[in-house]
């Protein structure tokens, strides 16, 4: 049986019709102002409903989250996939509707365009249709995302996408073996990560699978040249993963403010940096209490900094910017000189030399040493994230 039914609750009788006319040529659309409504129909219908679309502010409080637990604990309705609408994707609606199996969020005003591209491609991955009229934009993105040539066991088989925890091509064995507590805690996060991300504008799954990689091979470094040092072989594993996790908070950032990247004119610049105070809330605010995380929230919040006190969060003292998070700034600044070089046939030698001005200013002296003692297998990464 196709599943072409979407159930939209909403208590605004005048976006519930704006979003009725948004998708009435997609879908069997059925809107409810009443949560109890819902329910009922859900029992008799749900083996036909592809989607739920759910206003966090129900009655003017935050009743969609409670409607949202209520359809995850139920066995005939926890894999319909459900987006939340809010008028404002706050962190903590974010992090609660993460929490509790929420797909995706849609901030109101909605934009229709935007809005029904996203719902079409959430319901062709998750129910594995063809989205409907893909258009251009979509087909272009899809033929140059490069999907990897083997799976990590942080992922299952028909995952679309995979980051790796393997070394690169040419290595002996594999990069690193996950301790099972680290593999079962991270393998829900990216699982959640794909879903939440894959068709999100400006947030390239790709990217994030080459910055994770890049940080996993600087982590294992940096840790051979430090013996003694603060971290072992096994935060260097964990840093390695919770780099996937650097940009997670965009999921609570309107799309408006996504187009318009880190470098537009405020105020929108500094709502889209509120993504740094979202990714270390969320994984702040976990129940699950595990070094892991809190390496996963030093990265989202500091991903930005600079080795010299420059860049995101700002700060009036001078403050020692965790390792963790020194590593991932080094893996993106490296991706950013990549990119400026892609056109070169001596690209990487000009990422190297870029790299070598940033040591004190963007990066720290340690980081470039660690980036230098490992430039061998460096190079042979990026030659398979970025082939000519």
């Amino acid at each position: 049986m196709k599943r072409n039914t979407l159930y939209i609750l909403d208590d605004s009788e005048l976006d519930l019709a704006i979003l009725n006319e948004i998708f009435k040529r997609d879908f069997q659309v059925t809107c409810f102002s009443s949560a109890n409504l819902l329910l009922s129909a859900l029992r008799e219908q749900h083996q036909q409903v592809c989607a739920i679309l759910l206003d966090v502010c129900l009655n003017r409080r935050n009743e969609g989250l409670s409607i949202l637990r209520r359809l995850q604990e139920h066995p005939n309705f926890s894999n319909i996939p459900i987006i939340l609408i809010a008028s404002d994707a706050n962190r903590e609606n974010v992090m609660d509707g993460i929490e509790l199996g929420a797909i995706d969020f849609l901030a109101k005003p909605v934009n229709p365009h935007y809005v029904r591209e996203r719902v079409l491609n959430t319901v062709a991955a998750v129910w594995n249709e063809a989205p409907p009229e893909q258009s251009k934009k979509d087909s272009s993105v899809e033929a140059n995302s490069e999907k990897p040539t083997h799976l990590p066991p942080l992922f299952e088989e028909e995952t679309p996408y995979a980051l790796s925890s393997s070394g690169p091509i040419g290595s002996t064995g594999p990069f690193f073996l996950l301790p099972e507590d680290i593999e079962s805690i991270s393998s829900g996060w990216i699982k959640r990560l794909v879903m939440l991300c894959q068709y999100r504008p400006s947030l390239s799954l790709g990217q994030v699978r080459n910055i994770q990689e890049l940080t996993a091979l600087l982590a294992k470094q940096y840790v051979m040249d430090h013996p003694n040092g603060a971290l072992t072989e096994v935060d260097a594993k964990m840093i390695g993963v919770a780099a996937t996790f650097y940009d997670i908070g965009l999921i609570g950032i309107p799309d408006d403010i996504l187009r318009g990247g880190i470098h537009q004119p405020s105020p929108g610049q500094e709502i889209y940096l509120k993504h740094a105070d979202i990714g270390r809330e969320i994984f702040q605010n976990s129940e699950t209490k595990h070094p892991f995380l809190h390496y996963c929230a030093d990265i989202a919040y500091w991903h930005h900094k600079n080795y010299d006190g420059t860049g995101y969060p700002h700060t009036d003292t001078c403050v020692e910017i965790p390792i963790c998070a020194q590593l991932v700034r080094t893996a993106l600044r490296i991706t950013y000189h990549m990119r400026l070089s892609m056109n070169h046939t001596d690209r990487f030698q000009r990422v190297l030399h870029a790299i070598t001005f940033e040591a004190g200013h963007s990066i720290s002296p340690d980081m470039y040493q660690t980036v230098e003692r490992c430039k061998d297998q460096l190079e042979l990464l990026l030659r398979v994230q970025y082939p000519q």
